[in-house]
């Protein structure tokens, strides 16, 4: 190969990792969005069958999107942020405070491993 074709090859592999690198952040969001398009394209098909208008079946979709994903995921998450709360206040106002912190301290490095520290709850 000439030193174009390498300059060339070099150049194409320099902006693939670059855009890679600059959409590492952005591969748990682009892995869900790929995903949820593979899955509900047999049924945006179908939509667009009985709808004619691609934007009304458009926006169909979107909606159903949001009840059926987005809304229970906000549901839940409260939820667990509402539990943790309660867990958080139980421990600290809890008379065996250290006995519940070794046990989650213990789960924590299991977990994590040994950079896991709740010293600065015990006091």
């Amino acid at each position: 190969m000439s030193k174009e074709k390498y300059f060339f090859v070099i150049s194409i592999c320099a902006a693939f990792l670059g855009a890679a690198f600059l959409l590492h952040p952005y591969f748990n969001y682009l892995f869900f969005a790929l995903l949820l398009a593979y899955t509900l394209h047999p049924l945006h098909g179908q939509l667009q069958k009985r709808i004619r208008n691609r934007s009304v079946s458009a926006l169909i979709l979107i909606a159903l999107i949001l009840v059926v994903v987005i809304l229970p995921t906000i549901f839940i998450s409260a939820q667990l942020v509402r539990e943790v709360r309660s867990t958080v206040s139980f421990v600290t106002n809890s008379p065996q405070r250290d006995t519940y912190l070794e046990r989650i301290e213990s789960l924590l490095h299991r977990w994590t491993g040994p950079e896991a520290s709740l010293q600065a709850y015990r006091d």
